[in-house]
């Protein structure tokens, strides 16, 4: 029952957010799709995420396949307009950023604010990260019985060209 003279509108009851926290993930010799399933359910949940050694992390499987896999991706146009073809990147922090994109609702509002709670880092980081406590990917390269293959020899199989070479 309202009284006479109390508001109504709006929502009566304050929605009580999550405190966001910062979490750093350690890409080095973490599986790429398991690293990438992580990220996206921690961003979703609200939490700040980055990723260093980005370039670190491993496919597994055949390089070849891989590469191909990829590289096909990278050739697909829309036919109507090639400017608004799917843009897969060759530079590795960017490559995996793409694939965290890809295991996130990408076409709602909590879907895009979760990918831009996300930060991917070539290398170990900037200074403020160095000393953070870093979490392990759930699976890793040395847990995997075929073949692998690191984000960064994809990338360069896909023309990327690093900076130190």
């Amino acid at each position: 029952m309202v009284e006479k003279g109390t508001q109504t509108k709006g929502n009566a009851k304050k929605i009580k957010r999550n405190v966001k926290k910062i979490i750093v993930f350690d890409a080095d010799g973490a599986v790429v799709g398991r690293l990438a399933a992580v990220v996206a359910h921690e961003a979703l949940a609200g939490n700040e995420v980055r990723i260093v050694n980005a370039e670190k992390a491993v496919f597994s499987g055949n390089a070849e396949e891989i590469t191909r896999k990829y590289f096909k991706r990278r050739l697909q146009q829309d036919k109507a307009n090639p400017e608004h073809s799917a843009h897969w990147p060759r530079r590795p922090d960017l490559f995996f950023k793409r694939t965290v994109r890809g295991m996130l609702p990408w076409h709602t509002a909590r879907g895009h604010a979760a990918f831009h709670r996300i930060i991917v880092f070539y290398g170990a980081g900037p200074s403020e990260l160095q000393g953070a406590k870093r979490e392990k990917a759930p699976k890793t390269q040395e847990a995997l019985g075929r073949g692998q293959v690191s984000v960064s020899e994809i990338c360069k199989r896909l023309g990327w060209t690093p900076l130190n070479a």
